[in-house]
């Protein structure tokens, strides 16, 4: 029973694990939709990406995204791409499906033997084997996939097939049946600026000292030094000048999974931030000790909460704090304010000007261990999934009575003819234009959204992916392979031609 009980704990910890991406490095006009139901924002680095996030690019602008498990996604300009699947499965394995709406996105990578890495365009999906760097394009009228390094296998209406290095292939999404393999890889400006990326990130030193997470490595590196404590073990000191404290250089966002969140305003303030403690010694300063733990945290800090406003500073390495008692690093001095008014109920807490710190503030203000959410919005709750139309998600209005009453005397009578189908839906319109916000919707106007679902099975083990050794049936290696084999029958047909096929549906297809 105890083997058991802590099966099913093991079970509901990892899926409550929600995946968090970063985004980085940003250049010029970047925005980002954090939720279909809010608008575009002006997008700020170190501000954690999850499944369903959109992220564009304007002119002569750059953005970069760092994924858990190592990948990254990088966008030219001109561009928008969401993260359509970004998941973790109760068994562990990861799903993560990159989708390019318009522009140019890089991406390099490499897929876990469990799991599932794909970027797509709206013609084709590609899975990433090995250690791979690709290229995607996607216009009005065409979809191109390069391949600058590795190998990626593609899957599309027309072709399944493995696209080595230095290869590159051309779609139109129009005619699914017909694809163009070019010569050669053609130059793109971009090109420089992503590889010149890929170089930097590739020699983390921290990458040893930290097993278990994989992006805002090189940040450390670049901005800190390891030491050894006798109490700590090895920690992380960055290179900040006298007076300097933790929490202080950002803002909080608030995110529905994680409470409020801190963003940092310093360029490498991701992981000291959502991983580890920070501790202040009397010799070394203000030092972060990474711990063990390797769950995404919004913020580990205390609260103090007063008439508006609202106060906060780190937690000590190991401490159980009850939220009634001081801290044990609660100083003045390392307290961090903002204007806080609970009825305002905001979404975002900004500590920059704020101004001078009260003298005492303990004398006004209380401790918490966390702050009250804010009110969900309207566009919040109207943001359902449609059951009639399992692929959208719709916003619905929400009525008052008078106006329900007012809906059902103006509606017209029932009639016995069925409705007629409705047209199909393009996904750009899943992207609000650039510079015009969008109109507020009238009380009985249904606005649908496009959202990614998958309609089939989702393969753990690629079919581009060798199974270990000792896996193969003995039958089968006693038989050679020879050009006399019978060729290998036609792909069946699926309901989504984007979603390959299972490691043991190839094998009897041969």
């Amino acid at each position: 029973m105890r083997g058991i009980a802590l099966g099913l704990l093991l079970t509901a910890t990892l899926c409550g694990q929600v995946r968090y991406a970063r985004l980085t490095e940003l250049d010029g006009s970047v925005e980002i939709q954090l939720h279909p139901s809010e608008g575009w924002k002006r997008a700020l680095a170190n501000t954690p990406l999850l499944e369903s996030s959109w992220v564009r690019t304007g002119g002569a602008s750059h953005a970069e995204i760092e994924l858990d498990e190592g990948s990254v996604l990088r966008l030219a300009e001109n561009s928008i791409c969401e993260l359509a699947d970004y998941a973790r499965l109760s068994t562990g394995q990861r799903i993560t499906h990159v989708s390019l709406d318009r522009g140019v996105a890089y991406f390099a990578g490499e897929s876990g033997w469990r799991d599932a890495l794909i970027v797509s365009t709206a013609a084709a999906q590609a899975s990433i084997r090995r250690g791979s760097r690709v290229r995607l394009e996607a216009g009005p009228d065409f979809s191109q996939l390069a391949v600058l390094e590795g190998e990626v296998r593609l899957f599309s209406a027309a072709v399944e097939l493995d696209l080595a290095e230095g290869k590159m292939l051309k779609l139109d999404p129009a005619r699914s049946d017909k694809f163009y393999l070019l010569p050669e890889v053609s130059q793109l400006p971009s090109d420089a600026w992503s590889l010149t990326r890929d170089k930097l990130l590739a020699g983390d030193a921290s990458r040893n000292r930290l097993p278990g997470l994989h992006y805002g490595l090189r940040d450390l590196d670049a901005h800190g030094e390891w030491v050894d404590t006798a109490e700590y073990g090895t920690v992380w000191k960055p290179k900040e000048g006298e007076g300097w404290a933790p929490f202080r250089n950002g803002k909080w966002q608030w995110y529905d999974g994680l409470g409020y969140t801190w963003i940092s305003a310093e360029s490498w303030g991701w992981l000291p931030y959502h991983y580890g403690r920070w501790m202040l010694l009397s010799t070394q300063g203000w030092i972060w000790a990474p711990g063990s733990r390797r769950t995404f945290q919004p913020g580990e800090v205390y609260w103090l909460r007063g008439v508006n406003l609202v106060g906060w500073g780190p937690l000590a390495p190991g401490e159980d704090w009850n939220g009634a008692d001081p801290p044990s690093l609660y100083l003045k001095v390392s307290s961090t304010f903002a204007r806080y008014a609970a009825v305002a109920e905001p979404r975002e807490i900004d500590p920059a000007g704020f101004g001078e710190p009260p003298k005492d503030p303990l004398t006004g203000a209380r401790f918490s261990d966390v702050l009250p959410s804010p009110r969900m919005g309207r566009e919040r709750r109207e943001f359902v999934r449609a059951p009639d139309r399992p692929g959208l998600i719709r916003l619905i209005p929400v009525l008052s009575p008078v106006e329900r009453r007012q809906q059902e005397m103006s509606a017209p009578a029932a009639v016995s003819q069925a409705p007629p189908p409705a047209p199909p839906l393009r996904r750009s319109l899943v992207e609000p234009p650039m510079a015009v916000a969008a109109p507020a919707p009238e009380p009985i106007i249904e606005t649908f959204y496009l959202a990614p679902i998958y309609t089939g099975i989702i393969v753990m083990n690629p079919p581009e992916k060798k199974a270990p050794k000792g896996k193969r049936h003995p039958e089968a290696a006693k038989r050679p392979e020879t050009a006399s084999d019978p060729p290998s029958a036609p792909r069946p047909e699926t309901d989504d031609p984007l979603i390959p096929r299972s490691e043991e549906s190839g094998r009897r297809a041969r």
